[in-house]
């Protein structure tokens, strides 16, 4: 699940995911196993300057540079035009132990150019506004925005082993949602589900059903063991909103089969 935040007693400052500051993008976003969107632990990020698995195109495929922040040379940012466009941010996220899931992620929204009116809620700040106070440099004050990032949040009813019960049927939920913001925000309009067992050579979509507010119930079906070449379940998830933002992401190794 992507979230950005921190929790160690009261909140106090909440790092903005996916946010623009005048003309600035932050990007930073967090993943976690936690089902509480303020619990930073057992996560890993994507924020550093020069990470080569992050990337930032326009909607004709133009790579858009990768900058570092201004305060203190750590962050990854990129630069964005003052007018309306559409972009597509990717990211990969890899662990050195190979058996480890890795999630690849892909997202496609529109950014209505400048901001002209701050629209994060508290606690939540932006990265460049939370940059000014480490740096001791004087308050800008510029406005900041989440863009219209799809995140996506699964709840895969696993054991304590991260197994679920082959064969048969195994329904979970599937939360699409986005970093909270003052300003009305598009629909989560649906989302599709695919589930393999064999390392990602073939896939098979789930049936999903709608449970409102953006959340939906998946149902696949396992085959027996001899049906299968592997006890590992990759999934591949894509939501979408009614002003046509959306989000593709390929979770590899999610979880293992265990026999019934």
């Amino acid at each position: 699940m992507p979230n950005a935040g921190h929790r160690a007693g009261a909140v106090s400052h909440i790092v903005c995911a996916g946010c623009r500051q005048g003309d600035t993008f932050y990007p930073q976003s967090e993943f976690s196993a936690s089902s509480d969107p303020l619990q930073r632990g057992g996560m890993d990020r994507f924020s550093d300057y020069g990470d080569p698995k992050l990337r930032l195109y326009t909607a004709d495929g133009q790579v858009i540079p990768q900058t570092s922040d201004k305060y203190i040379g750590v962050y990854a940012t990129f630069k964005l035009p003052p007018d309306q466009a559409d972009y597509r941010l990717t990211h990969r996220l890899e662990r050195t132990d190979p058996a480890a899931p890795s999630v690849s992620t892909a997202w496609e929204f529109t950014s209505h150019g400048v901001v002209d009116d701050d629209e994060t809620p508290e606690p939540y700040e932006c990265v460049g506004t939370l940059l000014e106070g480490l740096a001791d440099g004087p308050p800008s004050n510029t406005p900041c925005r989440p863009e219209p990032l799809i995140f996506l949040r699964y709840n895969l009813g696993l054991d304590l082993s991260n197994r679920a019960k082959a064969p048969g049927v195994h329904r979970f939920e599937v939360t699409a949602y986005r970093q909270p913001s003052t300003a009305d925000r598009p629909d989560i309009a649906g989302l599709k589900l695919w589930v393999s067992d064999d390392g990602g050579d073939n896939w098979r979509e789930a049936l999903v059903r709608t449970l409102g507010d953006g959340r939906f119930e998946a149902t696949v079906v396992y085959r027996p063991a001899h049906q299968r070449t592997s006890d590992t379940i990759s999934i591949k998830a894509m939501a979408w909103d009614t002003a046509g933002n959306r989000v593709e992401q390929t979770i590899e190794r999610a979880y293992t089969l265990t026999e019934r």
